[in-house]
């Protein structure tokens, strides 16, 4: 599935996953209700560990992944004003 429209775009692919959530959770933070981000990535763990941070959050919405045979494309959409909060980023696995 293919977003409709995209205001922010990060090409990680080729990124290992912690420098890949560092980017992604900044980006996150400066985004605005409704607006929608497209992480391209090639790190099968980043799709893990980004989706463990956003459900801490529920302050973002799944819109569609697109797997490709050597990147993945996933699209996000920010339902609220809430920042996403450091403290997420901090687990114990």
């Amino acid at each position: 599935m293919v977003a409709e429209k995209t205001d922010y775009t990060l090409d990680l692919r080729d990124v290992i996953a912690p420098f890949t959530l560092l980017k992604v959770t900044q980006t996150l933070r400066e985004m605005k209700t409704g607006e929608r981000l497209e992480i391209l990535a090639t790190d099968h763990d980043t799709r893990k560990y980004l989706f463990q941070v956003l459900d801490a959050t529920g302050h973002y919405r799944m819109v569609g992944i697109d797997d490709r045979n050597d990147f993945c494309r996933i699209h996000l959409e920010k339902r609220g004003n809430t920042p996403l909060k450091d403290h997420h980023l901090i687990k114990s696995y």
